[in-house]
């Protein structure tokens, strides 16, 4: 994974965007947790959002936590595909697009101890976490990592693929 902060860099022709980082997390009901690494579009509205109206199905997340970390999430899983021109509305997965390696998901024994992973840690701003006992989003910043439910944020939000 790439340590690399979220900023816009000035090219010739313009600022080309950088990447938004976030995780992806699933708390079983032995409170463990498996977690991946999602690239581009971390924030709310749009990563939260597309979580909660197209992951709020466990066996659908267990699913997308199969594939290991992300470059680009989407609301279906879809199949393999090429990662530089990739087939509209599904997920663009490392491994599966890329052929990565060591991209599999990361595993803690409870919330706590993945809480305490991200000390000293700057460059992944949004931390998504669905309980599988409660079947809920919820979600915390690298800068309060107080757990707030994402439902609270999302509804009424029209989600938006533009």
């Amino acid at each position: 994974m790439s340590t690399r902060s979220n900023i816009a860099i000035q090219e010739k022709d313009g600022l080309i965007p950088m990447s938004t980082r976030s995780n992806i997390a699933i708390q079983e009901k032995d409170g463990s947790i498996r977690v991946i690494y999602c690239h581009w579009d971390r924030y709310l509205a749009h990563n939260g959002k597309m979580l909660f109206d197209y992951y709020s199905s466990a066996a659908k997340l267990r699913k997308l936590i199969d594939l290991g970390s992300i470059s680009r999430l989407a609301p279906e899983i879809g199949t393999k595909t090429d990662f530089d021109n990739p087939k509209d509305g599904q997920v663009v997965a490392y491994g599966r697009d890329r052929g990565e390696e060591d991209t599999e998901a990361d595993y803690y024994p409870d919330l706590e101890t993945y809480v305490k992973s991200f000390e000293g840690v700057g460059w992944i701003e949004y931390i998504y976490v669905f309980d599988v006992k409660t079947k809920t989003w919820s979600y915390f910043t690298n800068n309060d990592k107080n757990l707030l439910p994402l439902k609270d944020y999302v509804l009424g939000i029209p989600f938006k693929t533009a």
